[in-house]
């Protein structure tokens, strides 16, 4: 049975992580030497942060072993121990328990909690090992065989050996690449997430928690709290007195220095392992990085819009002089930020500046001997670097809006390796006065911190009779209901038409009226008639997800009605910016609906996509008169403006932190192009503008881990299909795709466009 801790948790600000470098064998040890309050009972919490992904061989959270035979293993792999990313617990003795989870982690921009609870003694075998990913149980496993009744783990025996980021002793394999924090072993307990998190009321994020009861016998507590020297950084805080034996950790001041600032509750960049061209090589827990040949580019995992930031840059090995250490346009795939476009602004190792294609005199050169220090002013939009603590002068000025800390190799050639501090430890000279370093609490605070707030995506059963949904934090003024398990259409309401009155996305049908569809729009949800099945929003033995929009200019949608004059018009709205997608629909004639996204054609107004159809942007000057919308109103022309027909409008614009409507370009690979939102998404929806296809939904309701490969079609009708090649990595800054050529999201050298809700702005978010 689960049970709450002794005592009461507290908030807990969690003040440093241990970094485990695999390529320097770092690794903590000890051997039990009392006896277990209960071997068969025990819980494990750790807050995670990944660095290098399992590309090339298993990673190891922790083991516990008697022999080399006879081990407990709990980390990062596939199958029997291989290489992967999924979530991987097994006894490789005996092979009485092996648990391979689903979810894929693959998140390396933020902090996670796992936490493994056991406890043999359950009658359910299902209940004997549970898992569970901040505060949420991993349910969805490749494989699953659990303990037998009473058996005994190693990991909690007397006399056994455990690991942390190795396998077991002297395996000399298996490492882990990554961060760990804030390490709580409880004996004799199996303990639910409530003892060490809960779910932060303001940003809808999962935090953690002070441990309050008891640790057992052998239990512990590692905060990594004391860098004194390798015998006291991973020292218990228990009162048990159950220290460990460091191998491989550096506690001396330099790159080698392994305990750090970064922590679930402050969040520093790194470099990403995910927004990257080329076959780059990173290492130190995305803290080093080899470049690969060609036009191979890096970037960190935080792009900034405002505020003053600094970082370091420590080259090692510079190949044919020309190395580029600066910033790019975050709003464009990694591929588009090189020198050679006007996405990125360098300073190369020979002394010169460099961006779109052109070479400039800049400071003097520089070797593996200096440390490069970039002094980045998004308020002046500004950057200039320092070589060795001496400024070079403004390197650049009237950078774009979004950058991100960029690296890449100048000539193309391989082989650039480099080291980089964001702040996570000391820097090695002071940065210039008001600038800072580059971590989440530093971010500015976000207009909408909890994207519940104002978009709601949820799972519900269908009923066949009257029912209500009353658990959302607003008045939907806009719901969106589908049917998951059959084939029904897209249907939405709003609170201007009248909650009554249906559209369905996947078809040109005009307005429906039917009661016994939606009966109302609450304060806290919606109320759903009993469903005769015309309308497929309440049907029995159906699965439902719902999604709901909240007007307001705060939350960047309107909604505007108008009825036809065929002349071109400008129609008010209220978002007081500039709208960045709309969906037009005539609501008494069967017509096709109309969308125009900004960035489906470099002249977006001149021509629309379909909602309820496939075909790629189309030319048509009578949809929007070619007149970009502004900041009060939008322009619509005589093609969808007919005297004696009347319109719905919906409008959205990007709020930072909350929604984006942004466009990407395919590259053909289940390595697809990463695109930073500067949230964790709550709901995606992609559609081709340079080729038809399918306009895709995926949500974290519906795929509460990675990756999100469950799609609904607005275009269609079609129950929702799940498709491993069709995924999507949801990620605590934004989202990667994971689709090949074929799939329609990612063909290469297409343009998509793309809408995001968030789930958690990224200064809070967890990774997924």
């Amino acid at each position: 049975m689960l049970i709450p801790p002794g005592g009461g948790p507290t908030r807990h600000r969690i003040r440093h992580s241990l970094r485990f470098r695999a390529a320097g064998g770092a690794s903590l040890s000890r051997t039990n030497v009392a006896a277990p309050t209960n071997a068969r009972i025990f819980t494990l919490s750790a807050w995670i942060k990944r660095g290098t992904l399992a590309t090339g061989a298993f990673q190891t959270i922790f083991g516990g072993s008697s022999s080399a035979a006879q081990q407990d293993t709990l980390g990062f792999g596939a199958g029997t121990n291989g290489a992967g990313d999924q979530l991987l617990v097994r006894d490789s003795g005996t092979g009485a328990y092996n648990l391979l989870t689903n979810a894929l982690f693959r998140d390396g921009s933020a902090h996670g909690h796992l936490l493994v609870a056991v406890d043999t003694t359950q009658a359910t075998a299902a209940n004997r090992v549970r898992l569970y990913w901040n505060g949420v149980e991993i349910a969805s496993f490749a494989s699953a065989s659990y303990p037998a009744a009473n058996y005994a783990f190693d990991w909690n025996a007397a006399s056994r050996n455990w690991c942390i980021g190795q396998r077991f002793v002297g395996a000399g394999s298996m490492y882990l690449d990554g961060y760990l924090s804030e390490i709580v072993m409880v004996d004799g307990q199996q303990l639910a997430p409530a003892a060490f998190g809960r779910v932060d009321v303001a940003t809808n994020a999962w935090i953690p928690l002070r441990y309050a009861g008891v640790h057992g016998a052998n239990g512990f507590h590692l905060p990594f709290d004391d860098a004194a020297s390798t015998a006291t950084i991973a020292r218990d805080r228990s009162g048990n007195g159950n220290h460990w034996t460091a191998s491989g950790i550096g506690v001396a001041a330099g790159l080698a220095f392994d305990q750090m600032l970064d922590s679930p509750t402050n969040n520093f960049a790194v470099l990403s392992g995910v927004d990257n061209a080329g076959a780059n090589t990173p290492s130190n827990a995305n803290l080093r990085m080899t470049l690969a040949a060609g036009a191979a580019i890096n970037s960190a995992t935080i792009p900034v819009a405002s505020g003053k930031w600094y970082w370091e840059v420590h080259p090692e090995t510079i190949a044919s002089n020309a190395m580029l250490v600066g910033v790019a346009n975050a709003a464009v795939a990694a591929a588009q930020r090189g020198g050679n476009t006007a996405n990125g602004f360098f300073y190369v190792s020979d002394g010169t500046k460099y961006a779109n294609n052109a070479s400039a005199a800049y400071g003097a050169p520089y070797t593996a001997a200096n440390v490069i220090g970039v002094a980045l002013d998004m308020d002046a939009r500004t950057v200039t670097c320092y070589r060795d603590n001496v400024s070079q002068g403004v390197m650049f000025s009237a950078l774009p809006d979004v950058v991100v800390p960029t690296f890449g190799n100048g000539t193309g050639a391989g082989g650039q390796v480099f080291g980089v501090n964001f702040g996570q430890r000391a820097f090695v000279h002071t940065p210039p006065a008001g600038f800072v370093a580059l971590n989440a609490a530093n971010l500015p605070a976000p207009t909408v911190r909890r994207g519940d707030d104002a978009f709601h995506a949820a799972l519900r059963a269908g009923t066949g009779v009257a029912a209500s949904v009353a658990s959302l934090r607003f008045q939907p003024d806009l719901l969106w209901l589908k049917s998951r398990s059959n084939a029904t259409n897209h249907n939405l309401f709003d609170a201007v038409r009248g909650a009554q009155n249906g559209l369905i996305s996947n078809g040109a049908a005009a307005e429906y009226a039917d009661a016994n569809a939606l009966g109302a729009l609450n304060a806290n949800g919606y109320s759903l008639g009993a469903d005769t099945g015309a309308r497929g929003v309440n049907l029995g033995a159906n699965a439902y997800v719902d999604w709901a929009f909240r007007r307001g200019a705060a939350y960047g949608f309107d909604i505007a009605t108008d009825g036809g004059t065929s002349a071109n018009k400008d129609i008010a709205h209220a978002l007081n910016a500039t709208p960045h997608f709309m969906l037009r629909k005539c609501r008494n004639v069967a017509r096709s609906w109309r969308v125009y996204h900004r960035n489906a054609n470099a002249n977006p107004a001149t021509g629309s996509l379909i909602l309820d159809g496939v075909a790629a942007f189309a030319a048509d000057a009578t949809d929007w008169n070619n007149t970009l919308p502004g900041p009060a109103t939008f322009r619509v022309g005589v093609g969808y403006n007919v005297t004696g027909e009347t319109y719905v409008t919906y409008l959205w614009t990007s709020v930072p932190g909350f929604s984006l409507f942004g466009g990407y370009v395919g590259n053909g690979s289940a390595d697809g192009p990463f695109v930073w939102c500067g949230f964790r998404p709550r709901w995606l929806m992609v559609k081709g503008a340079t080729i038809a296809t399918d306009w895709y939904v995926v949500d974290a309701a519906r795929a509460p881990f990675n990756a999100a490969a469950s799609s609904l079609y607005p275009s269609r009708a079609n129950a929702e299909e799940t498709n491993a090649g069709r995924g999507f990595d949801l990620l605590a800054g934004g989202f990667k795709l994971r689709q090949e050529a074929g799939y329609g999201a990612n063909n290469a050298g297409e343009t998509y466009v793309f809408a995001a809700f968030a789930e958690t702005p990224f200064k809070s978010a967890n990774a997924r």
